[in-house]
């Protein structure tokens, strides 16, 4: 799974209580953007909560083990899709285990399964998600992480629940990948979703009729399969005397042994057409084909419809 999917449903964390530590001090140590845990630690260190010496230390630990699972953003990574080394993941999963046995607590094992999913323990987090289902029904982010990781594993219907519950609560409105994982599993279950896109055109019968060449030929290929690379030259009359005609002899001097030819022609005039059949007939060896499409050559957009039509026509 791409970092961004785990970065993107990890926003926020709970705290039951932090007792005298400044509150802007702890969003601080717990920002995305700050990625140092010495520094977090060196804060810690002096700063004194007032708490029972265990929640004292299970709240310290917690804000420790997120700092250092933001080293496995995608924004402190340069977006490098590698995983986080084994032992450094190791360790923030068994600090976690041990700072839960300390104080048990829901707002924590919250933070702890979103910081698992965060730095890719995917089975570590789905593993205390099952052990604890009680508190993932009434946990809109552990909803969506559960919805995410049954989505990748093509696991349509026991996403769909946690995504409809996630959308009827309005949750969606503050992450557009809920409303885009709930249309993705509605369309594999056979159904078609109207939103955030409408399928409704999939509904319609599909035309059986094969369509036709969309373009006229001037030059047909021929019964025999081409088994060489087709060289596509597109152009208009003006661009066929000044560059096409050059590219074609430098063809028959250098590759004519390799490639094959293949015009596409923008609204040729009479004499272009006639050139063009005479090359294809002077030179069988490079098997010239040739097809034209008429547009309107006073366009001011003409350049760019002559680049999306190169693509096309190829």
């Amino acid at each position: 799974m791409h970092q961004y999917y785990r970065d993107s449903l990890v926003k926020t964390y709970f705290f039951d209580e932090f007792g005298k530590i400044p509150k802007d001090t702890l969003i601080s140590l717990i920002d995305t953007n700050s990625c140092d845990p010495v520094q977090c630690a060196e804060t810690l260190h002096v700063l004194q909560s007032g708490l029972s010496p265990a929640k004292d230390l299970a709240l310290k630990q917690m804000i420790m083990l997120i700092a250092q699972s933001h080293l496995s953003m995608d924004k402190h990574r340069n977006g490098i899709q590698t995983p986080m080394p084994a032992a450094y993941k190791k360790g923030i999963r068994d600090g976690l285990m041990r700072m839960l046995q300390k104080v048990p607590s829901v707002k924590y094992l919250i933070n702890a399964i979103q910081v698992l999913y965060r730095i890719g323990e995917i089975d570590e987090a789905m593993a205390l998600v099952r052990k604890n289902e009680k508190v993932v029904d009434t946990s809109p982010h552990l909803q969506q992480i559960v919805a995410m990781v049954y989505t990748m594993e093509e696991r349509y219907e026991e996403a769909l629940p946690y995504l409809l519950k996630l959308v009827d609560s309005g949750a969606h409105q503050n992450n557009s990948l809920i409303k885009l994982m709930s249309m993705a599993c509605m369309y594999k279950l056979g159904a078609l979703p109207d939103e955030p896109v409408d399928f409704a055109s999939l509904a319609q019968a599909a035309n059986s009729n094969k369509p036709e060449f969309p373009y006229h030929w001037l030059v047909k290929p021929t019964e025999n399969h081409r088994s060489k690379p087709t060289l596509l030259i597109a152009c208009d009359d003006k661009y066929f005397y000044e560059h096409a005609l050059a590219l074609v002899y430098s063809v028959l001097e250098h590759n004519h042994d390799n490639v094959l030819v293949h015009f596409h022609l923008y609204t040729p005039n009479a004499s272009v057409v006639k050139y063009v059949r005479d090359l294809a007939a002077k030179y069988p060896q490079l098997e010239i084909t040739a097809a034209q499409e008429t547009i309107d050559l006073k366009s001011p957009t003409k350049v760019v419809e002559f680049a999306t039509r190169r693509f096309a026509a190829s």
